[in-house]
């Protein structure tokens, strides 16, 4: 049987990603898959050849970022790029070896998100493009334990949060790479 799906991110377009759950026999062990919807095609696996995936973001020309384990919920996660136009889905080049999480991803192919398998713990926040990989929890100030970065717009800022080893905090990095919080809610 399969589970309800979870989408994560559309487009423009109307085009949908997310995932849902499969039990696969004879165990009866669950998997995740990760899925394109249009309205054109309707819905679609995007990442055939691995056992456990995860699509989170979306671009207006169709093309996927996730995450993806390609030998089972036990082993490393990979990020990765499926390009809509080839049908290739492949890893984004140059990142460092372990763990990682694609977030999302704009027209320009910049792609964002996090190094490491848990968020929570010990990630670090990171943004890829053709030119190269730039860490960005380098510019965090000394004692942050982890970084996620979620979001980025055409003009290739970048939005996410990091814990600073007091407290949870948001940013945004600007085009030219310059880090700034957000101010906090008022209130408690």
């Amino acid at each position: 049987g399969s589970g309800a799906p979870a989408a994560t991110a559309l487009n423009a377009s109307g085009d949908v990603v997310g995932h849902s759950s499969v039990t696969v026999p004879p165990y009866n062990t669950t998997e995740f898959r990760a899925f394109l919807y249009t309205v054109d095609e309707g819905l679609q696996p995007i990442v055939p050849l691995s056992l456990r995936n995860f699509a989170w973001g979306i671009n207006s020309r169709g093309d996927v970022v996730g995450s993806r384990s390609p030998e089972g919920p036990s082993f490393p996660t990979e990020a990765f790029l499926y390009t809509r136009s080839t049908g290739v889905v492949g890893n984004l080049p140059g990142l460092p070896a372990g763990d990682s999480a694609a977030l999302a991803i704009n027209d320009a192919n910049q792609v964002v998100g996090h190094l490491g398998n848990n968020p929570y713990w010990g990630a670090r926040a990171f943004l890829w493009s053709d030119t190269g990989f730039v860490d960005i929890h380098t510019g965090f100030p000394p004692g942050t334990s982890h970084s996620v970065a979620t979001g980025i717009n055409a003009a290739g800022v970048v939005d996410g949060w990091y814990d600073s080893g007091a407290s949870m905090r948001a940013f945004v990095r600007d085009a030219n790479g310059v880090l700034s919080d957000l101010p906090r809610p008022p209130g408690k």
